[in-house]
């Protein structure tokens, strides 16, 4: 529940970033929760988005003085003399006859596509980044040294008849439950934490068919999840 929360107020703060450098805060909130910290850090590092100033409408020239004046002029500036209005028809290209280029709706659909395409590519990378996290974290076993590291990383909890018997055999009886690692190169070989009924644990080795202990368990690698 911690980390869900964590993830979603890196959205809002990736969110709230991207709105103050003009670039979409919606968008960049999905970004901020599905990639945590480096969503943030990337729209922290992206430039601010200036906004576009409209296109000026080309210069007109005065017929009689060759003066530039505005287009919607009627009367020149320079000369004085009555001009008219100038008709501005659009070729079927998008361009007006006067220079003025009217592409809005290629803009747009422009505009759409490449929203639609980085709302992919953050969708993406969140699958990538929600991956290589679940793989960080199953594989973030820390290693185990001394006696015990010669044993494998992964308890095993259901009962193994060559243990019970060596338990059974050399007297063992406070032992209802336990736990067991297998050797790495001796599968004869086993590490064994027994549950105690007062809540503690206690350790065992068999290793040639003998057994060894009881010894101190490690805190570290007492199971807290024993059915």
């Amino acid at each position: 529940m911690g980390l869900a929360l964590f993830w979603i107020l890196c959205g809002f703060a990736a969110s709230v970033v991207a709105s103050s450098k003009g670039r979409s805060g919606c968008l960049w909130f999905i970004g901020g929760t599905l990639l945590g910290p480096i969503g943030l850090l990337m729209v922290g590092f992206m430039p601010k988005v200036e906004p576009d100033e409209p296109p000026r409408p080309p210069m007109r020239t005065c017929p009689f003085c060759a003066e530039e004046i505005q287009p919607a002029a009627i009367v020149c500036k320079h000369c004085g003399r009555e001009i008219g209005v100038q008709e501005s028809t659009v070729s079927p290209t998008g361009t007006s006859h006067d220079g003025g280029v009217i592409d809005d709706i290629g803009t747009a659909q422009r505009e759409k596509t490449s929203g639609a395409f980085h709302v992919a590519a953050l969708v993406g990378a969140g699958l990538v980044a929600a991956v290589a996290f679940a793989a960080i974290k199953s594989t973030s076993t820390p290693e185990v040294d001394g006696m015990e590291g010669e044993y494998e990383k992964t308890w095993r909890y259901e009962a193994k008849d060559d243990i019970s018997s060596k338990l059974l055999q050399d007297g063992v009886s406070e032992c209802p439950r336990y736990v067991w690692r297998a050797h790495k190169r001796d599968a004869t070989a086993y590490l064994v934490y027994c549950a105690l009924s007062d809540g503690k644990w206690s350790t065992y080795t068999i290793y040639n068919g003998l057994l060894f202990g009881p010894y101190e368990p490690r805190p570290e690698l007492i199971p807290h999840d024993l059915p």
